[in-house]
């Protein structure tokens, strides 16, 4: 079987060390382009640069505040709550 690899921008964790090195350069420049920012602002939607470090950090700290709340709220995928077992 093979080992599942960690993931960072989304993308795949075997990566080349040069696309390492200017994906998050590549993003953050499209994130502040002015096409990008007028289209963000007329979707309502905020964005931060950050480092990979810090968003692999946000995006774990996310997925444990989130399946906490799932496993609290006994939510069960493919269920409603008329169906769900209490």
């Amino acid at each position: 079987m093979r080992k599942r690899r960690r993931r960072s921008n989304f993308a795949p964790g075997f990566r080349f060390r040069e696309i390492r090195a200017t994906l998050p350069k590549a993003i953050a420049n499209a994130l502040v382009s002015p096409q990008v920012a007028a289209r963000f602002a007329k979707l309502n939607i905020e964005s931060r640069q950050n480092t990979p470090e810090e968003f692999r950090a946000y995006v774990e700290a996310q997925m444990q505040l989130w399946s906490r709340v799932v496993k609290e709220a006994h939510i069960r995928l493919g269920l409603t709550r008329d169906t769900a077992a209490v």
